[in-house]
């Protein structure tokens, strides 16, 4: 795995890693002691990471590397406040007056009118001064769904793990059986007992999360997510950086290049590699389908592409050589049927018009066979298989 931190302690709490440079004890700190700095103004003014004034008690600008701290601090900032007198209320605190009847409900109205600031977790402010709970349309950020997958990854509740990811692409059982499957075998996320969020962040489209981790203590893990129908949902799972999202395109299309050049040896090493990395990546499932299938090991090449399809449902390819794979092990009902589906997809794919001629003649369908390869020859008149196959056609009747 590769790490882009030194997985040092943090010099304060000696508990969570240190993340950033603290200009007050001019060192490395970790983030949750940065939080306990600057909710007591102990900060310098120039640092980053100070406190500004704002319009709110609970101020908000100010620099944060994730939800979950930017929360963390505006908590520590009400536990603060809520024992200080406060001029709006007659310079009685904010818990004397949960504490009087008399008080409670000008409280709760100043509650009400905090309402408009979204950001805020008033209920559970509210918890602390006994207000009793509201109903909030609050946000379900990335950084929440992706804590639920860990906690469900650490008592190794697989199925729950499957609800994370995408809704539409798993309802289909077969698929959400297959990935249940490929979570619960994966050494690393067997391996989670616990976890601290290091960083998240958003691209500019804000369609794409993630959510950076330090797991057990040592490792790093990156969750990647994305908007499907106004939820959050996972897409990818890296042990390493998030930047090896990014860079894992041009990582696979070297894999690929050693791969078509039969450079075997070499490719196993870098499939093996990218293996302990990227663990939800449609695309290394590919390479090693065509791996083991330039190499005639259709039987290990299969599942492979299957893996792959099951993670990106427009990975076509990907479909069509584990269909490729039913039919050379002469599953041909099964690879017929998936050669039907992507013929939905992709009509004028002569390869996949092909092959589902040549399941049809092995059954006796001749005419519908007939007419497939006649689409095949109109879309590429000089496709040597489907010329073959008609010829065999015509040998047959004839």
């Amino acid at each position: 795995m590769l790490s882009f931190f030194v997985n040092n302690r943090c010099p304060i709490c000696k508990e969570y890693r240190e993340m950033r440079f603290c200009l007050k004890y001019n060192k490395k700190i970790c983030w949750h002691c940065c939080n306990e700095n600057r909710v007591h103004k102990n900060c310098s003014e120039l640092c980053d990471y100070s406190i500004k004034s704002s319009e709110t008690t609970f101020s908000s600008k100010t620099r944060v590397d994730s939800t979950i701290e930017w929360l963390d601090l505006l908590k520590r900032q009400f536990d603060l406040w809520i024992d200080l007198p406060e001029k709006k209320f007659g310079n009685k605190t904010p818990r004397e007056m949960s504490n009087s009847d008399t008080f409670k409900q000008e409280l709760d109205e100043y509650f009400h009118e905090l309402e408009k600031y979204s950001f805020l977790p008033l209920n559970s402010f509210r918890k602390k001064l006994n207000l009793g709970e509201k109903k909030y349309n609050d946000e379900i950020y990335p950084e929440l769904i992706s804590d639920y997958f860990l906690e469900s990854v650490i008592v190794q509740e697989w199925e729950r793990t499957t609800g994370f990811f995408s809704k539409n692409r798993y309802k289909d059982d077969k698929f959400k059986e297959n990935l249940k499957k490929r979570l619960s075998e994966s050494k690393l996320l067997k391996s989670v007992k616990s976890y601290s969020i290091i960083s998240s962040g958003v691209n500019e489209n804000r369609d794409i999360s993630f959510v950076f981790y330090e797991i057990n203590g040592k490792k790093d893990l990156s969750v990647f997510l994305s908007r499907e129908n106004y939820e959050w949902v996972i897409i990818s799972i890296i042990a390493g950086i998030p930047e090896l999202y990014n860079s894992s395109a041009a990582v696979f299309h070297e894999t690929g290049r050693i791969i078509s050049q039969g450079e075997f040896g070499k490719a196993w090493d870098k499939l093996k590699k990218y293996s302990e990395i990227y663990l939800n990546s449609s695309d290394l499932y590919y390479y090693w389908g065509m791996y083991y299938l330039l190499q005639n090991k259709v039987d290990k090449a299969q599942p492979y592409f299957f893996n792959s399809y099951e993670i990106d449902s427009s990975f076509i390819e990907s479909y069509y050589y584990y269909g490729l794979c039913c039919q050379l092990i002469k599953n041909n009902t099964e690879a017929e049927n998936i050669y039907r589906e992507i013929m939905n997809i992709r009509s004028d794919d002569e390869k996949i018009m092909n092959n589902l001629a040549a399941i049809l003649i092995d059954k006796g369908d001749i005419a519908e066979a007939r007419k497939i390869l006649k689409d095949a020859l109109e879309v590429n008149p000089t496709f040597e298989p489907a010329l073959k196959n008609m010829e065999r056609i015509n040998g047959l009747q004839s």
